[in-house]
């Protein structure tokens, strides 16, 4: 089925079924409580299922199911909204261009212009990307306002477009691939102060008859110069939630990271990429 009539066709229910089905991680967890019954406790270098059967029955996971499940839907909502609006958001984006930048390297959403920081700190290599001003073979070219806001991100290595619509506070991210269908959502909101409060991230992965919801939450709280972050992740049907608390300096660069474990109910320091601020609207000019 064409992949823009498959989240045109379908109704919010039938998606969310369809995006939180996984027979295969089903089975992979099955497999994994048998190996658990037949192996002996000192020789077992997986996480007990026993623990991981524990959290998936608690309070705090059901609360994180349910958010996890209103996230989505609203992603889903924003999808039908802007299915067949490409060419209008291009229109608006140009009509505002005044100057475009170049990027290499980063993270996959925006590269060096990633909005969050957990992928920096957790899953990147540390490596933020580099900004030019002329590039002959750049990785995104950015399309910029004459006040440097962010119109348009285009990542020439997966062959999308995303547009972005700023309202006050809040940052909405479309992305458009081939044949006119949105691959990826981005939300974002900040604070009075320009920090980051919310970023939510979606990709969309289509089959031929059903749409999958790989989502990203990074959900900040601040208090003195700690700054408390949720990252979620929600790539099948069992989300995860890992607990993060940073310390900052008086300049705001991040001198200690610490980690949550739900299930073990650990602590665990956290390495922090050298030089490294926690992003809130990030300069262009």
């Amino acid at each position: 089925m064409n992949p823009v009539k498959l989240l045109e066709s379908m109704d919010l229910e039938q998606l969310l079924q369809a995006a939180e089905d996984d027979i295969i991680e089903d089975m992979l967890y099955d497999a994994m409580r048998k190996m658990e019954q037949e192996t002996p406790s000192d020789k077992n270098y997986f996480l007990p299922m026993k623990l991981m059967d524990e959290y998936h029955n608690s309070q705090e996971y059901r609360q994180l199911s349910e958010n996890v499940k209103e996230y989505k839907e609203h992603m889903l909502k924003t999808g039908q909204l802007y299915l067949g609006k490409k060419e209008k958001l291009e229109q608006a984006a140009l009509e505002q261009l005044d100057s475009r930048t170049y990027g290499k390297g980063g993270p996959c959403h925006r590269g060096p212009l990633y909005p969050g920081n957990m992928e920096i700190i957790c899953a990147s290599g540390r490596r933020k990307g580099r900004l030019f001003r002329q590039s002959k073979s750049p990785d995104y070219i950015y399309g910029l306002d004459k006040d440097g806001k962010l119109l348009f991100c285009k990542n020439k290595a997966d062959r999308t477009i995303e547009y972005i619509i700023t309202e006050k506070n809040k940052e909405l991210g479309i992305a458009y691939g081939q044949n006119g269908k949105i691959t990826a959502i981005s939300e974002l909101y900040y604070d009075a102060g320009g920090q980051l409060s919310d970023y939510k991230y979606a990709g969309f992965w289509y089959g031929k008859r059903n749409l999958k919801i790989s989502l990203c939450c990074e959900i900040y709280h601040y208090q003195d110069r700690e700054v408390y972050i949720d990252l979620i992740h929600a790539e099948g049907k069992y989300p995860s939630c890992e607990h993060f608390r940073f310390l900052q300096d008086d300049e705001g660069f991040v001198i200690k990271g610490e980690c949550c474990n739900v299930m073990h109910k650990l602590i665990m320091d956290v390495e922090i990429p050298r030089g490294m601020k926690l992003r809130g609207y990030p300069p262009l000019k």
